[in-house]
This record gives structure tokens, sequence and C-alpha cells, in this order.
């Protein structure tokens, strides 16, 4: 008898302690999402932006997402990355549905071929989802010009200059007039250009 109730005990015991673990342990993963955000609030606003160059994933993508938060505001440092070649390890950019495979790069590759987003290439694209209110405003960070692309290698040095400057002049009418009076007038940053992101708006 007395051996069944210490097992009976012990069971309960275990039980006790599963249901304190299952209670407690979503508190300890929210407070650690919070501490998160937290922490990417406290950046400033050029941390943030450095940190599109992160080669963690997760960083990278943290920094995409802390971007859209802060809004129009980063834009001009956005601006800044023009010309930074490096490559962007994080993901976000693109509609969540979308059917593209985004590739990244072999540990020590250094030539860009087109194929792989580079910094540059992710600032013009959230100057774009930033303007449209959302990163999924296209299917994919690859700028097309309806020409035939081979081996995804869309962002050739040649749409990625046309997109900057359709995106500078851009900057001078929303330096002018504010974000919000372009959108009115349905005038985004790729307007005034022949290249646009893949399955964009």
């Amino acid at each position: 008898m007395n051996v069944h109730r210490r097992q009976s005990r012990q069971v309960g015991l275990v039980l006790a302690v599963l249901l304190l673990t299952n209670l407690l342990c979503p508190m300890f993963i929210f407070g650690q999402k919070v501490n998160e955000s937290e922490s990417m609030e406290n950046l400033k606003d050029e941390q943030v932006i450095a940190m599109l160059s992160s080669n963690d994933a997760k960083s990278a993508h943290s920094a995409v997402e802390e971007i859209m938060r802060r809004g129009d505001l980063m834009i001009p440092l956005l601006l800044r990355c023009k010309g930074n070649r490096n490559f962007f390890y994080g993901y976000g950019l693109g509609h969540s549905s979308s059917g593209f495979l985004i590739p990244l790069p072999t540990k020590g590759k250094e030539v860009n071929d087109g194929q792989f987003i580079t910094v540059e290439v992710a600032a013009l694209y959230l100057i774009s989802a930033i303007y449209h209110k959302t990163t999924e405003f296209a299917q994919a960070p690859y700028l097309t010009d309806g020409k035939p692309v081979r081996w995804q290698r869309f962002n050739t040095p040649e749409r990625v200059s046309a997109a900057w400057d359709s995106t500078e002049k851009w900057i001078r009418a929303y330096s002018i007039e504010g974000i919000e009076s372009l959108r009115s007038r349905d005038l985004s940053p790729l307007s005034s250009s022949r290249v646009q992101f893949w399955g964009g708006r």
C-alpha cells in the first residue's frame, strides 16, 4: 500500500513539474522576444542600417524588420548603401508565397554575377518597400527590365544603376513633397525607370 502511495506521489510530482514547465516556458520565450525587440529599438539608425551587412541571417532580417518599423526616416541612410556590394545574407524581401528561391553565396565567393542579393539592392528594395508599406510589394528582390535572364542573373550592374538613377530622382521629389504626396500621385521610387522588382507593383 505504501509503495502505491509513493508511486502515485511521484507521478503527481512529475505531472506538477511538467505542468509548471509548460506554463512558464511561453513566458520565458515571450520575454526573450520582448528583450530582442527592445534591443533593436535601442539601436541608433546607423547601427540598424549596418546590420544589413551582417553575415548572420537572423540579424540581417531583424534589420529589415526594424527599418520597416521606423519607416521613411530611414530612407536617407538607405541611400548611403549605394555601391555596397557586400552580400545580403538576410531574408524577408519579397512575397511570403513567392516561388523564387534566392540563393546565398558560398563561403569565400567574391564574384557576384547578378544572382545574389547585395546590400545596395536590399537597400533599393527597402526604399520601395517603405513607399509601398510592405516588403511583399514584389515577388523577389530581383530587378527586371523584361529581357530574358539566365540562371537568375537579374541584378546586373546596368539594372542596379538604372534603379539608383530612378530612386535618386524620386528622393529629390520626396525631400520637397514628402512621401504621402508621392503615394497619392502613385509615384514610386522606380516610376521613372525601365526596371522594376520582379512581380512588383
